[in-house]
């Protein structure tokens, strides 16, 4: 496991599934993938985003 903090290791550097501390089982690690997509894009967004919003503009 790399130390991290919700999946951050720094600045720019993140890290999912088993290297985060995720279970092994499939299911587990792909929602942890997830979760530190969902956090990258807050990091470029500048603001808490979830997978599902939509751009302010197309």
């Amino acid at each position: 496991m790399i130390k991290n903090s919700d999946g951050k290791v720094r600045d720019g550097l993140f890290v999912a599934g088993l290297v985060a501390g995720a279970p092994t089982m499939y299911t587990s690690a792909s929602g942890c993938g997830a979760e530190v997509a969902c956090d990258i894009l807050s990091e470029w967004a500048g603001k808490t985003v979830v997978v599902h919003d939509v751009p302010d503009s197309l």
